[in-house]
């Protein structure tokens, strides 16, 4: 069978295209990694830095900033803490009283402690704090529940 010449020349166009079409449609492409929040706090805690209670009690100047939710914190909290939640943390942090004032070089030095419930929320905004270019933060191992078996003082509204 022969075949019209501009039929040829499309064949051979086509050809190459749809082999490489093929190809790229039959790819392995790798799997997504799958991590629970688990795993996400355990990474952030090999990033970080954690502070026990008894060390946040003895103080050293640092800002407290608890990143529980507000009716968490309303509940009680340790006293002197700024309330910001995780949820906004990133859009609020250099708005809070003690650092809006600042230069950018003295915000982002200046020692912070974050805290939550249990540990994990602070260790997962402490390393975003360090992302963002904050190079004092910390996070209290234990959070607030630690707080509260260490019988240190709460304060509550």
């Amino acid at each position: 069978m022969m075949m019209n010449p501009s039929t040829t020349a499309l064949t051979r166009r086509f050809i190459p295209i749809a082999a490489l079409a093929l190809a790229l449609g039959c790819a392995t492409t790798p799997e997504p990694v799958s991590k629970s929040g688990a795993d996400l706090v355990a990474q952030a805690k090999t990033r970080i830095v954690e502070v026990e209670p008894a060390a946040v009690a003895a103080g050293d100047g640092a800002i407290l900033i608890d990143v529980r939710e507000p009716g968490e914190y309303q509940d009680g909290h340790i006293p002197g803490a700024i309330n910001v939640p995780r949820g906004v943390l990133e859009f609020r942090i250099d708005g809070i009283e003690p650092l809006k004032n600042l230069s950018q070089q003295e915000r982002l030095s200046r020692p912070l402690v974050l805290y939550c419930r249990s540990g994990s929320r602070s260790a997962l905004a402490t390393a975003t704090l360090g992302d963002m270019g904050y190079r004092n933060v910390r996070s209290m191992s234990g959070g607030f529940k630690a707080w509260q078996a260490a019988e240190l003082p709460v304060s509550t509204p």
